[in-house]
């Protein structure tokens, strides 16, 4: 099965970006299939290769801004304060290996 994500930069119009932003699982077959009869046949719509998982964002800025379009996408009626608490609180970007730990860089 695949399972695609969208980004908030991505055209709206795009098959991917229309059925994950509901959350279908669908299988990848299918998702080709579909693609191949309406003519949008490759990913070049996500931004990313198929099957390299997207990387890490560098700051915790774009941590915050992909966090917080992601809840308001599964959960539109969430106040804004409870929104950027879960942010703040869930989304920290942290060290968890030694050498990150190394100062002297």
């Amino acid at each position: 099965m695949i399972l695609l994500q969208t980004s908030p930069d991505v055209q709206r119009s795009t098959i991917a970006a229309q059925m994950n932003r509901i959350g279908h699982h669908i299988r990848e077959t299918i998702v080709e299939e579909a693609r191949a009869s309406i003519g949008e046949s490759d990913d070049s719509s996500t931004g990313h290769a198929a099957g390299v998982p997207e990387a890490i964002p560098e700051t915790q800025q774009e941590i915050n801004e992909q966090a917080d379009a992601a809840i308001r996408d599964l959960f539109p009626r969430i106040p804004n304060t409870d929104r950027r608490m879960i942010v703040e609180h869930a989304f920290k970007k942290v060290c968890a290996f030694p050498s990150c730990l190394d100062i002297s860089k």
